[in-house]
């Protein structure tokens, strides 16, 4: 429910953001909306897709001259980043909000439009890296912007705030702190009569209830939820509520209360002509019959939900509703189809393309009536004895059969644990040696700042009267003290995080390549990343100018034409 709740309303969070005005005086500067502008069309320039081309004209035409321009401005950003994340240009996206939010961090005042875009960027920057697994990165970007709703005029956007963190912490199974940020977001909707942010509040301390098996705390709380919920605009979260609460009262044993719920949620999603919800209602009724021991029941349900899937071709609902059919004809002891189905579910589950494909066990009917059949007519009838044996074969190789079949359903079962298992640590595993990489490169950028103003400095010192002993005694100490921090294991941290992601990048680099210096090699796994020429100046803390010459010399060490793709070069080392 949380992860549901969270892929059904983001998008209405985004649009709810980019339309935001803002309090603010129209007499208010507009040199940081201007900045803003400025650095936005330069870092579009280059970019000849069409969603940046269209922006960047739009955006190009607001003239910034009143607050309202401002908004109009902010408008178009949040536009221009949604349709990239829509478009799966996430990188894109996050290079162009994290660029406009250091603009907004470096300023000592904000206006109230300028902290509204502020947060609105930062919501998005920690929903995006979410969406890409990088949890501590996204909850960062969370917990940073609360920073800047101390003013109550921002009230909604701290609920919008902590609600977030609350399901990052369900996810992660943090229940009580997921449950503490819900309950602060709830306090601050239902003081400022948000109706619908309070809905979300409430169904989500629902589930949280739920999956701690408090039963009766969640009834309740799904419960207050419909208090706060407009039946007309959001009718299918409505019927989704209903059928929560289906389950949570057949968890009680109140199985006709379950069904008045179940049968309510089902009418309104056939109201909407909603297939996933009919087919959810289908399996939320099945599972209901199925724990009252009611097989029978629960099969005509799930096998009208599978009927409805093939139906309409949804590879989604047909893996969920073959995995529920198959617990059915188990509790019914048809262990051949359970196994069946099991298989099927395997196979839908490995390509919703190949449904057709799936496993099947042989026919045990057939098996036996091939061992009766002799290809003759009979000579006369079977003796009593013949009977017996007949039968006693045919009970052996039943117990064979099933015994067969219940040992393969354990051993896939047992396989299918496994591989969930060994996909779930490959998961883990990947996220946080992406996070580790991340937060490498940002240690690697305040490295390359310290060696900077070093070097800045140095040139101080030079410049300065040979007499003024006290004065350069003094640049001299702080020299010592920041060379101090400047060591080479920030380039050691990124190389060893970059590896564990695309392992053996740097050997095989330096095998084809023996001629690389580390600072070549280290501009290869910049470029390796997708980073533009613009970003690593900035890591670096060096001209763009400079990062272009440093990749002509390094095209010229690879032996490649100028028409020659640097980029895909690299990432083609390792493929």
């Amino acid at each position: 429910m949380l992860t549901d709740v969270k892929n059904i309303f983001y998008p209405i969070i985004v649009c709810i953001l980019s339309l935001l005005p803002g309090a603010c005086n129209s007499s208010a500067d507009l040199g940081n909306a201007t900045e803003m502008k400025s650095s936005l069309l330069s870092l579009l320039e280059t970019d000849t897709t069409e969603i940046s081309y269209e922006r960047r004209e739009l955006i190009d035409s607001i003239p910034l001259k009143t607050i309202d321009d401002a908004k109009a401005l902010y408008r178009e950003i949040n536009r221009l980043t949604y349709d990239m994340h829509s478009a799966g240009k996430d990188a894109e996206a996050i290079v162009i909000l994290r660029h406009m939010l250091d603009i907004l961090h470096s300023k000592n005042e904000l206006t109230a439009t300028d902290t509204r875009q502020l947060l609105n960027m930062s919501i998005r920057l920690g929903a995006t890296f979410l969406d890409m697994g990088m949890t501590g990165v996204g909850l960062d970007y969370y917990m940073s912007a609360l920073d800047y709703c101390r003013d109550e005029q921002f009230a909604d956007m701290k609920a919008m705030l902590y609600n977030n963190i609350g399901i990052v912490y369900g996810e992660c199974e943090y229940y009580d702190k997921s449950e503490e940020y819900f309950e602060r977001a709830l306090e601050i909707n239902l003081r400022k009569n948000i109706h619908h942010e309070a809905f979300l509040n409430y169904a989500n301390l629902a589930e949280v209830y739920a999956l701690r098996n408090e039963t009766d705390k969640a009834l309740e709380a799904s419960q207050r939820s419909l208090d706060f919920i407009d039946p007309n605009k959001y009718p299918a979260q409505l019927a989704s509520m209903r059928l929560q609460q289906g389950t949570l009262y057949s968890r009680l044993g109140q199985n006709d209360v379950a069904m008045i719920r179940f049968n309510s949620g089902l009418n309104q999603y056939k109201e909407l002509g909603d297939v996933p919800g009919i087919v959810n209602a289908y399996l939320h009724i099945s599972e209901s019959h199925l724990n009252a021991g009611q097989p029978d029941s629960a099969l005509a349900y799930a096998e009208e939900a599978l009927a409805l899937s093939r139906g309409h071709d949804r590879g989604d609902d047909m893996t969920a509703t073959l995995k529920t059919l198959a617990g059915i004809q188990g509790a019914k002891g048809n262990y051949r189809k359970a196994t069946e189905l099991l298989n099927e579910h395997v196979a839908l589950s490995d390509s919703l393309h190949k449904a057709e494909r799936r496993l099947r066990l042989t026919n045990f009917d057939g098996l036996g009536s091939d061992l009766l059949t002799t290809g003759q007519e009979p000579s006369g009838k079977l003796s009593g004895w013949n009977y017996a044996l007949v039968a006693v074969l045919v009970l052996l190789l039943a117990g064979i059969t099933f015994l067969y079949l219940r040992q393969r359903r354990k051993c896939r079962l047992g396989e299918e644990e496994n591989m969930k298992l060994a996909i779930q640590h490959a998961n883990m595993l990947g996220k946080v040696n992406r996070e580790l990489t991340t937060m490498s490169l940002e240690k690697l950028k305040q490295q390359e700042g310290v060696a900077e103003a070093c070097e800045s400095l140095r040139q101080v010192l030079l410049e300065i009267n040979p007499r003024e002993t006290a004065k350069r005694d003094h640049i001299r100490s702080l020299t010592a003290r920041l060379s101090q921090l400047c060591t080479s294991s920030a380039d050691d941290e990124f190389k060893l995080f970059f590896e564990r992601v695309h392992p053996d990048f740097y050997k095989v680099l330096a095998e084809k390549h023996p001629d690389l210096t580390a600072r070549d090699m280290r501009l290869c796994a910049f470029l390796h990343l997708g980073m533009a020429t613009k970003e690593i100046a900035a890591l670096t803390y060096r001209e763009v100018r400079s990062v272009e010459s440093a990749r002509n010399r390094l095209r010229k060490k690879l032996g490649l034409q100028l028409t020659d793709d640097l980029t895909a070069y690299l990432r083609s080392v390792i493929s």
